[in-house]
């Protein structure tokens, strides 16, 4: 008995223990952080436009307008550095893809600004070094195109509506009365920097504050007018002119169509955050000022200050103690100190979730379009006048501008003057709908198959003009005489020598590469290893595609290093890649090993590494590189087709008996494995090929000669994808797309005085093999990681013969601003003598080569196109991959239009209705009582 006493004593002890141990965890446990929101500001950078005025100018076009500074860069990565010191307990160490999602605006300094954050945020330790020399790892940056941002790009000036309240407020006596006191200064501004008083609109300002700014910053002579208190005043109406563009009138139905998209997408995330199996932590955005000042109208919580360079919103998600969710904000605008703890207007600092999202519901709308009052096509609207004066209206503006794009094609312009430097980010004021040049379907007419290239250096028609009379120019007809004779032809014999002893001239290089060894993009149903055994997961470049990338990168440095800059210079290269971690990754990599900073470039002595803007096309709306393009029913019809088609049959049945087999292994059905398009058996091999480099333990029977057989029936389901059957109508819907558009960038680098010299694709295997099969130049190869097609155009010397003789009438027609020295070959006695010398003088002959670099221990094989030399005349080319370009990409895919089907369903319906009305009042007029009634003889 008293054992069990004793027993029953021991088990109460420690029930009571288990119960205070218990009551001690709850007291004593912490509220946990679950999700983190950021925005922040770009960092410093260069000017967007310079005054009238300026005597810096020539300073700015060096840099480039709107790029990121070594100062920006550097206020960036300590931002970086800071959060990774703030949510230290809260981030892995080492970078997770499910963890972290960056998105920023398609602007240079928003996206190398987000680069350099991400550089001070997670710099790799251990496993993650993938090269000693750089201590930085690429991380993806997503964006959409600028014309299709309505979440970043603010403000939104392409909605009516808000345009309406625009309007409003810069009417109403309140704002008038404010701006009133700056008219007297705005005079003064418009007097000192060259502008027109009534161009001193809000976008004008801004950028003239921004310029001034950054002229002070980096220690530039800022212009004697240009006092602290002119600046400090400036930046005051700049302030009040933020405030009446989000607030100041109708402040909440501005934020609904401004910030509260941007608030609603957070809160969605914020959301999404509390469910059990989510992984995502921090989700971060790149933007601008107004972006900040939007986002903080629309929560009611801005300070009315204009936020500064790397300003930042955070929004924290906490689990308390109880299970409830709050949201802690801050606003970071000062590196001294710590960010100020922002209160949403009715709630507490700790504001319940639910609370936090019914304060603000006034502010988020479902159907953003509909209450813009959006046409389903709009033009932009026209900007606001703080004067109110009258200009030309923005339809005329967008026709003048829309000829001058056109002519600026056509007309040859020899102006040593020019400015060819265009801008890094129009502002959203000033944005304008344009036509897409990327998409298939959009390429104008203009920028087709231009044969006939000509030109002449600036410096050699001033040379030709000093040896002309007026009269000659003008086309009065005079005699020679031998004195005449030989000092016209001694120059022009001269000129000839030069131009035929040159030699030829690299103009421009267009570059399509795959990405980088990865990590497997799916497993097969008997796989023995899983994802999580990969630490990035599916579909993430690994260490080694970093350093394949980065050899791309040396190597065409080494192979352009005297014609590339050795520094960075964007109005020189651009490249874009497809909207996934890997490609964007590679693009980072590649720009690694191609553009290290050196001398002025480098920000960071410890870090060799400078961020270079990667363009991205979102996945939704990409036509251009992720092949096979989508949404396309006439490629689907050839797929089914091909499939079907002996050609296919006969290369596939020798398989028929292994593929049953692989469905017996692998555990996936032998009606998905036939069908080779929808890579099923291309993803198998893909990843017993990514298991087999990394070392992973593969199955019994994936032996070399079943992975050999895989390689194989891989190599024909791209083959399959893109030819075999009917391969011409196959590649004008999917390679051709992207042939045309190299083809139009090269030409438009033969038409004009641009200064781009390169742009590259970071994309797919199945890119590369497509753009090969529609230039009819594919080896039947699956295209190794970093493999990389080469097109390089060259203006040949004009010692050679040309094909084409520019007519008198043509160079008319096209536009030559200097018609009469074309005509001069056709004065009397110089006709024959000085036709073909003129001829040689004036047209420039262009030739494109095409190399493919699949093997890093070899050079690149030079590639020929079928039916013409490897060196190929640049109208030979054209004419020879013109049948694989369509002129209507989406008529030839027979899509519908979606607008038109809405448009003749509504039109039937509105007809059915009105039949039936009619009927109606027939059936009531004959049969109702209104027909029965007598004529108040009952009354």
């Amino acid at each position: 008995m008293r054992a069990r006493q004793l027993v029953c004593g021991i088990w109460s002890l420690c029930f009571m223990f288990c119960l205070f141990c218990i009551f001690l965890h709850q007291t004593t446990a912490k509220r946990k952080l679950k999700f983190v929101s950021v925005v922040f500001r770009h960092g410093d950078h260069t000017p967007q436009e310079f005054f009238p005025t300026d005597k810096h100018k020539q300073a700015g076009r060096q840099q480039g307008y709107g790029q990121l500074t070594k100062l920006g860069i550097q206020q960036q990565y300590e931002l970086g550095q800071y959060m990774r010191r703030r949510y230290s307990y809260f981030l892995s160490v080492v970078y997770k893809q499910c963890e972290i999602y960056v998105q920023s605006t398609d602007c240079d300094y928003t996206l190398t600004s987000a680069q350099a954050s991400l550089a001070g945020l997670y710099p790799p330790t251990q496993d993650q070094i993938w090269n000693p020399g750089i201590l930085w790892q690429p991380i993806p940056v997503h964006t959409v195109p600028l014309s299709h941002d309505r979440l970043l790009y603010l403000p939104f000036s392409h909605c009516p509506k808000y345009n309406e309240l625009l309007r409003e407020t810069f009417a109403t006596r309140d704002f008038q009365r404010q701006l009133k006191q700056y008219r007297p200064f705005l005079k003064v501004l418009a007097t000192h920097t060259g502008y027109p008083l009534k161009k001193l609109n809000t976008e004008r300002i801004w950028k003239l504050s921004d310029t001034l700014q950054h002229e002070d910053i980096n220690n530039y002579t800022v212009p004697v007018w240009a006092t602290r208190g002119v600046r400090t005043k400036l930046t005051k109406l700049l302030e009040l002119l933020l405030q009446a563009e989000f607030g100041f009138h109708k402040q909440i139905q501005k934020s609904r169509l401004q910030g509260g998209a941007l608030l609603k997408t957070i809160l969605k995330h914020i959301s999404d955050a509390r469910k059990p199996s989510h992984q995502r932590k921090m989700v971060m955005y790149s933007a601008h000022a107004a972006t900040i000042a939007a986002l903080q109208m629309a929560l009611n919580v801005f300070n009315g200050k204009l936020p500064p360079y790397s300003a930042c919103h955070f929004f924290e998600l906490y689990q308390e103690k109880n299970g409830q969710y709050t949201i802690e904000m801050y606003y970071r605008n000062n590196t001294q100190r710590d960010p100020h703890p922002l209160t949403l207007p009715g709630c507490k600092f700790r504001c319940p979730l639910e609370r936090f999202t019914q304060l603000v519901s006034p502010v988020l709308l479902h159907y953003w379009t509909r209450e813009c009052r959006m046409k389903i096509l709009t033009k932009s609207s026209q900007e606001v006048s703080l004067f109110y004066e009258e200009e030309v209206s923005r339809g005329q503006l967008n026709n003048l501008l829309k000829a001058s794009e056109l002519l600026s094609e056509r007309v040859f312009s020899i102006s040593n003057n020019q400015n060819v430097s265009s801008r890094a980010c129009s502002s959203p004021r000033e944005l304008k709908p344009k036509k897409n040049f990327t998409s298939p379907a959009a390429v104008p007419p203009l920028l087709k198959v231009q044969p006939d290239v000509w030109a002449v250096q600036p410096e050699q028609l001033l040379e030709l003009q000093s040896l002309f009379s007026s009269s000659a120019r003008m086309g009065v007809i005079w005699l020679p005489n031998p004195s005449r004779i030989l000092c016209f032809s001694f120059p022009i014999t001269l000129l000839l020598l030069q131009r035929t002893t040159a030699e030829r001239e690299l103009k421009f290089v267009v570059a399509v590469f795959r990405h980088g060894d990865r990590t497997p993009v799916v497993n097969f149903p008997t796989d023995l290893h899983k994802e999580s055994e990969w630490p990035q997961g599916f579909g993430q470049l690994t260490k080694t595609g970093m350093q394949q990338l980065f050899e791309l990168g040396q190597y065409m440095r080494e192979r352009y290093s005297s014609f590339l800059n050795s520094t960075y210079n964007r109005h020189e290269f651009y490249i874009q890649s497809t909207d996934y971690d890997r490609t964007i990754m590679s693009a980072q990599s590649y720009l690694s090993g191609l553009f290290p900073p050196t001398s002025s470039q480098i920000w960071n002595p410890e870090l060799l590494w400078q961020p270079i803007p990667v363009h991205v096309i979102q996945k939704s709306t990409d036509q251009t590189l992720n092949f096979p393009l989508r949404d396309c029913p006439r490629f689907d019809e050839l797929q089914n087709e091909t499939q079907t088609s002996s050609e296919f049959q006969s290369r596939i049945q020798p398989y028929m008996e292994f593929l049953q087999t692989m469905a017996v292994n692998t555990g996936l059905e032998l009606n998905h494995l036939k069908i080779l398009d929808n890579f099923q058996l291309w993803n198998t091999y893909d990843t017993l090929h990514c298991e087999g480099i990394h070392n992973f333990t593969l199955p019994v029977w994936a032996t070399e000669d079943v992975i050999h057989k895989m390689e194989k029936l891989a190599e024909l389901a791209l083959l399959s994808l893109f030819g075999i059957y009917k391969t011409e109508e196959k590649s004008r819907l999917q390679g051709g797309v992207l042939v045309n558009i190299i083809l139009n960038s090269i030409k438009q680098a033969a038409n004009s005085s641009k200064q781009r010299k390169m742009e590259v694709y970071s994309a797919h295997d199945t890119t590369v093999g497509a753009l090969q099969i529609a230039l009819n130049i594919f080896n039947g190869k699956l295209p190794p990681y970093a493999a990389c097609q080469f097109f390089e155009l060259y203006q040949e010397s004009s010692g050679q013969v040309s094909s084409y003789v520019c007519k008198n009438k043509e160079c008319l027609e096209s536009g030559s601003p200097f018609p009469q020295i074309i005509f001069l070959s056709n004065i009397l006695l110089f006709k024959n003598l000085f036709k073909n010398t003129f001829s040689m003088l004036f047209i420039r002959r262009y030739s494109i080569e095409m190399h493919y670099r699949n093997d890093s221990s070899k050079t690149p094989y030079l590639l020929t196109l079928p039916g013409c030399t490897s060196s190929c005349p640049l109208e030979k080319f054209a004419e020879l991959v013109s049948p694989v370009i369509t002129e209507n990409w989406s008529k030839e895919c027979g899509k519908k239009d979606k607008m038109k089907d809405i448009f003749i369903g509504f039109d039937i319906a509105v007809g059915l209705l009105f039949i039936f009305d009619l009927v109606l009042l027939y059936l009531l007029y004959h049969y109702g009582r209104c027909r029965r009634r007598n004529n108040y003889q009952d009354i």
